[in-house]
């Protein structure tokens, strides 16, 4: 275990398609994910006519069924009722070449980027 945090994963799947015929996102689930550890990693602010901030987290888990399938279109839902979007995974193995955790990229804009719940 690395963590005592549980969260919740919201996979993405494609939807209908929209007016230029690309496919829609939904979110299905949601799917537990026991063990993780949630770390605050940076904040960007963009000054512009616009003001927004993107926090960026790491998701440290371990390699379980639900774990290993996160994909960077997914969203992660803290114990907090907090919605991330999921930039980027990384499987690590371990010295078998068996995963060993899995870290998931996490941001949280405000602003203009908020994700859809």
């Amino acid at each position: 275990m690395i963590g005592t945090q549980t969260v919740q994963v919201l996979p993405s799947q494609s939807g209908t398609l929209d007016r230029k015929s690309i496919p829609t996102l939904t979110y299905g689930g949601p799917l537990d994910w026991h063990g993780c550890s949630l770390q605050p990693v940076d904040v960007k602010e963009d000054v512009s006519n616009i003001d927004y901030l993107i926090n960026k987290y790491q998701l440290f888990g371990p390699p379980t069924q639900v774990g290993l399938a996160v994909k960077t279109t997914d969203h992660i839902v803290d114990a907090n009722s907090k919605t991330y979007r999921v930039i980027g995974t990384k499987i690590p193995p371990n010295a078998k070449g068996m995963p060993d955790h899995v870290e998931v990229l996490l941001e949280d804009p405000s602003g203009l980027n908020e994700p859809a719940a």
